[in-house]
């Protein structure tokens, strides 16, 4: 690919790519074929788990290779379409290396990183979406008038469809601007409910869900009851989804906290919890907390089996 595809795919500036490939150069050329492309990515799935011997030596590559390119991504911060360690590990999180005292790349994540707000919330969805067990297929979505979550995940997996829902006829009429604009392969774009989506699904037919509801509980659970009990998600695919943690005194968490004790300030997370443990085959694998003009929660699903 050249510089400027590699930009366009990005949906970054030509200039970041550039500073990349700069970065690699300069400590000599790439060698058995390998790109600037093939190393960052090896590096963003591997590096939590290998030191930067062992991936140069599965590339086929120097070591300083692979520092450089680690080098490149740290100093260009954030490139849409690769997703830093720091983005996809827990906070807190210590990578373990063989060789004590040896510094590990990404090493700590700290607790003011992961204090991003929406649009950090909204990185996690994409990378858990891109990283997943299944990288094709068609994803449900209540998506934003931008398409951002859905605008993203494209561009690192093109071979996903969306079928959308927007009940405000304002916000539908964006999107429908935006899906013309940027070209999104948007297999159904519908003026109602994401409940009436649901309700129509068929067992298997999803790889993912993206419900960005940002309501309370009390609003969507049965929603999410209808999406564990139809199975509509594929074994191996996520659900996302996003909930107001404001109110946490009604009638759903006063159902699911039934002789609890001692989780004041957790409510919603832990009625969420006990709410998916009730269906068969699905498990929480990731919690974020955010605040998005109010205090909100990400909680990311997996259908296990």
């Amino acid at each position: 690919m050249t510089v400027n595809e590699i930009a366009e795919t990005l949906n970054v500036p030509i200039r970041k790519v550039t500073y990349t490939i700069g970065a690699l150069k300069r400590c000599g050329k790439i060698s058995d074929g390998k790109t600037v492309v093939d190393i960052q990515e090896f590096v963003l799935q591997n590096g939590k788990n290998m030191t930067n011997d062992k991936m140069a030596s599965a590339l086929g590559v120097e070591q300083i290779r692979v520092s450089a390119a680690i080098a490149a991504l740290k100093r260009a911060k954030k490139i849409d379409g690769f997703y830093l360690l720091t983005d996809i590990l827990p906070k807190q999180v210590e990578i373990k290396t063989e060789k004590r005292g040896r510094k590990a790349v990404f090493a700590h994540i700290s607790e003011s990183k992961a204090r991003k707000g929406k649009a950090y919330a909204r990185e996690i969805m994409v990378a858990e979406v891109v990283h997943s067990e299944i990288k094709s297929g068609k994803i449900m979505s209540l998506p934003a008038s931008q398409a951002t979550i859905e605008r993203k995940i494209y561009r690192s997996c093109p071979f996903f469809s969306f079928d959308v829902a927007e009940m405000d006829t304002n916000v539908f009429f964006k999107l429908l601007e935006t899906t013309k604009k940027e070209r999104l392969p948007f297999a159904s774009i519908s003026n109602c409910k994401i409940e009436t989506l649901i309700e129509k699904s068929k067992k298997d037919e999803y790889a993912h869900l993206i419900l960005d509801y940002c309501a309370n509980l009390q609003t969507i659970y049965k929603d999410l009851e209808n999406v564990f009990k139809k199975d509509i998600v594929q074994v191996g695919g996520v659900i996302a989804v996003t909930f107001s943690v404001r109110h946490s005194n009604s009638y759903f968490i006063e159902t699911m906290l039934k002789n609890e004790i001692d989780i004041k300030g957790k409510k919603n997370k832990v009625a969420f919890e006990k709410f998916v443990k009730q269906f068969c085959g699905y498990e929480v694998i990731r919690e974020f907390s955010y605040r998005d003009g109010t205090p909100m929660m990400l909680i990311i699903v997996k259908r296990i089996k």
